[in-house]
């Protein structure tokens, strides 16, 4: 590769300021450098973000100048040699020449030693392209690892053993692929050797570091396919969720490439450089291997992958990312509907942007353009572009938004003030529900937004409700109880669904006890009931170990909830009591321990058992107390190497088994 470069770029960036500043160090027998990256993208022709400047002057001697001409600074990064000077509002950084101590953190030097040339600064840097300087003053590139050279011929290349300075920051790892995929450049052998092998370091890093580097990648305006494919190794040692795509043989007329592979191509064909599309393109088929079968005729299908993506991806983000709420939204419900089909008619584009707004509409479009564009077309078949007509969608799209806006409640010809002076409707649940019957009505275009159509429908809708309401109650059997006293038995032979918190944790992460994210366990727990009321379903209610307070909160939600669905609903509290000694025992056997119960988990199984009982105030229609004395064992293996401390306890656990758990 030969990459045009110009020296003569660098010298009309430094403003009057530097310029200033370099020109008063210059004076004080200081040498003043602008380096790293802004004297690379000069070279390269392009616009640099941040003028770095370097120095020979010791932080006190840059202060020193700096005060006797009049010129404010402040000093957060001293430690590490550098002083920023505010002038006209903007802060410059003056960073002393400096060489590194050891990095036990892999991010930062546990100290650093000022030097007198450049040489040694440089020595300390990442790449060669990066380790290069310019005088302002006489208008010299210093260049003593020879990143000119490697610029030229667009290589990114370590300075001296990249295993040091991977060892030093395995971030750089990422930025070797990034700079390779924003230059376009390749990387040294020996550089690229060295990222394989220092791979695992990558583990070390913070996910918001990660973030970072995966952002500045994905939206540089440049394809990744080449690079993440050559580095698919890295690619999955930060996201292990994404190895088995590498290779899967999608088996499938409508596909040439392998799942990962076709992933990187739809990143790439994506017309924007917005992260959450990008990201989005990365994971939007990430659930496809979980999702395989083969029909008669031997062909791979992915029946359902959009939730198995979905699920995936919501793990890599919670574990291997760090996204704001809004961008995190937006990457998993494009995941989710990048198969939906939405037709170019006012009846569908409508009722997306309802709920999703145009500029996700949009995004969506995206997305599926870019699916489309990576698939082929079996012989015989309707290209998928002519099948999705994504075009017309848009089309649809712009002129609905720009004669409805977006269509929400809000924007219907009818509020709850009207609803309640026409029809002495009251604010609540049911008030909700029959808004948004109308929503929906208005949105398929069975009624017009029109008052009087909308009034006489909220009424008919207002009357239905109020029959089903009269109809029997939902029954929810609300258990409670220490782990290990049988009330998950007790529940699962009710026959009816049960719903468990501990349960989510399994679906969610794999493991009942991760405790996750808890915001992330909670809503899958009440979509849950929210499924089982919509259909007036009854079902078990397994609440582990919830204190009063959680208990009470969750009654009030399963009442609400059935009346905004026009259910009544009657709670019953099932209170599971049994020995400590059976609780341990069962704990032991479902946990398939080979030791005995450790020691604090008998201690915070017995402070579960002495914590005040619940009763109907919890918010319980009524309460059951089941006595769940069954299978009594000798507890001699299961509490052998409890301490003086929890001698107490011990023969309290006697004492229960001994009068049959009278106490409990």
């Amino acid at each position: 590769m030969n990459v045009s470069v110009n020296i003569g770029n660098i010298q009309s960036l430094a403003s009057k300021d530097i310029a200033y500043l370099a020109g008063l160090i210059n004076q004080n027998n200081g040498e003043c450098l602008l380096v790293g990256g802004c004297v690379r993208d000069a070279l390269l022709g392009k616009q640099p973000h941040d003028l770095d400047i370097c120095t020979d002057r010791t932080p006190d001697e840059i202060i020193a100048i700096l005060e006797a001409n009049g010129i404010a600074h402040y000093d957060p990064g001293l430690k590490h040699g550098t002083v920023t000077a505010l002038i006209n509002k903007e802060g410059y950084e003056i960073t002393t020449y400096r060489s590194d101590g050891d990095y036990s953190d892999g991010r930062r030097p546990d100290k650093v030693y000022f030097e007198k040339n450049f040489a040694k600064d440089a020595a300390r840097r990442d790449f060669t392209i990066n380790a290069m300087g310019y005088d302002l003053s006489s208008g010299k590139l210093t260049d003593p690892t020879s990143g000119m050279k490697d610029l030229q011929a667009g290589i990114i290349r370590c300075v001296g053993d990249p295993d040091e300075r991977f060892q030093e920051d395995s971030l750089r790892i990422l930025r070797a692929m990034r700079f390779a995929v924003k230059y376009g450049f390749e990387i040294d052998k020996d550089t690229s050797d060295a990222m394989h092998r220092n791979k695992e370091l990558l583990s070390n890093i913070s996910k918001e570091r990660i973030t970072q580097e995966f952002e500045k990648m994905l939206t540089c305006g440049m394809p990744v396919k080449d690079i993440f494919m050559e580095y698919s190794d890295i690619i999955s040692q930060v996201m292990p969720e994404i190895k088995p795509c590498i290779g899967f043989d999608q088996n499938n007329k409508w596909h040439r490439h392998d799942v990962y592979e076709h992933s990187l191509f739809v990143m790439d064909f994506c017309k924007s450089n917005d992260f959450g599309i990008k990201l989005a393109a990365l994971l939007h088929d990430i659930g496809k291997p979980e999702s395989y079968s083969v029909d008669s005729e031997g062909w791979g299908h992915f029946y359902g992958h959009p939730d198995k993506s979905l699920e995936i991806s919501r793990e890599v983000i919670a574990k291997r990312l760090s996204l704001d709420n809004e961008t995190k939204s937006r990457v998993l419900t494009l995941i989710k509907d990048h198969d939906r089909l939405i037709t170019p008619t006012d009846k569908s584009v409508r009722k997306y942007m309802s709920v999703n707004g145009k500029e996700l509409l949009d995004d969506l479009l995206i997305l599926k353009q870019a699916d489309i564009e990576d698939h082929i077309v079996p012989e015989g078949r309707t290209p998928l572009s002519e099948q999705f007509k994504l075009s017309d969608v848009k089309e649809v799209a712009e002129r609905l938004y720009k004669e409805e806006g977006r269509l929400t409640v809000k924007n219907l010809t009818v509020n709850g003030n009207l609803l309640h002076d026409r029809l002495g409707m009251e604010k609540s649940p049911i008030m909700g529900r029959v808004l948004g019957k109308l929503l929906e009505d208005v949105i398929s275009g069975k009624l017009k937004n029109e008052e009087k159509a909308l009034i006489r429908a909220a009424e008919r809708y207002y009357g239905n409700i109020k029959l089903s309401m009269e109809r029997e109650p939902v029954d929810v059997q609300f258990m409670i109880g220490i782990p290990g006293s049988g009330k998950s038995t007790i529940a699962e032979n009710t026959g009816l669904k049960k719903i468990c918190p501990d349960d989510v944790r399994e679906k969610l992460y794999g493991d009942k006890s991760v405790q996750g994210n808890p915001q992330e366990v909670f809503g899958e727990t009440r979509q849950q009931i929210r499924e089982c009321l919509k259909k007036g379903q009854s079902f078990v209610y397994d609440a582990t170990n919830a204190s009063e307070k959680s208990r009470k909160n969750m009654c009030a939600y399963i009442k609400q909830t059935a009346e905004a669905y026009g259910y009544r609903v009657k709670i019953n509290g099932v209170y599971v009591k049994a020995p400590l000694s059976v609780c341990i025992q069962r704990n032991t056997a479902r946990n398939d321990r080979t030791e005995p119960v450790p020691e604090e988990v008998i201690e915070r199984m017995y402070d579960m058992l002495t914590q005040t009982p619940p009763d109907e105030k919890d918010g319980f229609d009524s309460l059951s107390v089941v006595d769940n004395y069954n299978r009594l064992y000798q507890l001699d293996e299961l509490i052998n190497g409890m301490d003086e401390k929890t001698a107490g306890k011990k023969e309290h656990i006697c004492h229960s088994r001994a009068k049959g758990g009278d106490e409990h």
